[in-house]
């Protein structure tokens, strides 16, 4: 995505090189995100924020020892962290379908079924860190076995994130980016298709799939949903 005026002014601040890390996340760019990320914890080491995307980042790019490193750090440091939480569940999700051997999947599911209670029970700090737990718990709760029963659990919180979003105004967010509430939308009907292909519900599928390639035909979501679909 191109660098706006907003994006630039966002660099010359610590808060602001964060919400331009979570803009990226959000857009797929998760070098790009990783790197403002570190840049955020070089400044301040105990960072809950800049440790979550680090830890996220490190995560879907296939760096999980060093995600789980940053997220255990994370709910460490930040007990009651309601983001830290969510972000140590999700990226728990991800180890779960990497490892094998010595370490069980099934440990580290345990752990993030843990981990998204504990999200629960807490308070987020504001909207803003709702609209990440809600994103996280959504992702990772569809991409579960669907024989565990979690699956309508992660749409029940995509369909919670969509309904804030409709209630804010982009500006009331102060995104890193113009217009990143629509690139909000796409993240949210690409996992609900996801979700509604594990339940083999493909009238749902399709259409959740159909809104991100009408939306953004060009982005990975897009690609991704239009290849599925084919």
């Amino acid at each position: 995505m191109a660098l706006d005026k907003r994006t630039n002014e966002s660099l010359k601040t610590a808060s602001g090189v964060l919400r331009l890390a979570e803009g990226y996340m959000a857009t797929g760019n998760y070098t790009r995100a990783l790197t403002l990320a570190k840049r955020a914890i070089k400044k301040s080491k105990n960072n809950v924020d800049a440790l979550v995307l680090a830890a996220g980042a490190q995560a879907i790019l296939g760096n999980t020892d060093e995600a789980i490193t940053l997220s255990e750090k994370a709910v460490a440091s930040f007990p009651l962290s309601a983001k830290a939480a969510a972000y140590h569940g999700m990226i728990c999700i991800v180890q779960a379908s990497r490892v094998g051997g010595i370490i069980s999947p099934g440990k580290w599911l345990n752990k993030a079924l843990a981990s998204f209670k504990l999200s629960v029970s807490l308070e987020p700090k504001n909207d803003r860190d709702l609209v990440d737990i809600l994103l996280m718990k959504g992702r990772a709760l569809t991409i579960m076995p669907p024989n565990l029963g979690m699956v309508d659990k992660g749409i029940a919180a995509l369909t919670q994130l969509e309904f804030i979003l409709l209630q804010h105004t982009d500006n009331e967010f102060d995104w890193a980016f113009s217009g990143f509430d629509a690139i909000l939308f796409n993240n949210i009907n690409f996992y609900l298709g996801e979700a509604f292909s594990l339940k083999e519900d493909t009238a749902k599928m399709r259409v959740h799939w159909e809104r991100v390639i009408l939306s953004d035909p060009a982005s990975n979501f897009g690609k991704i949903a239009y290849e599925k679909m084919r």
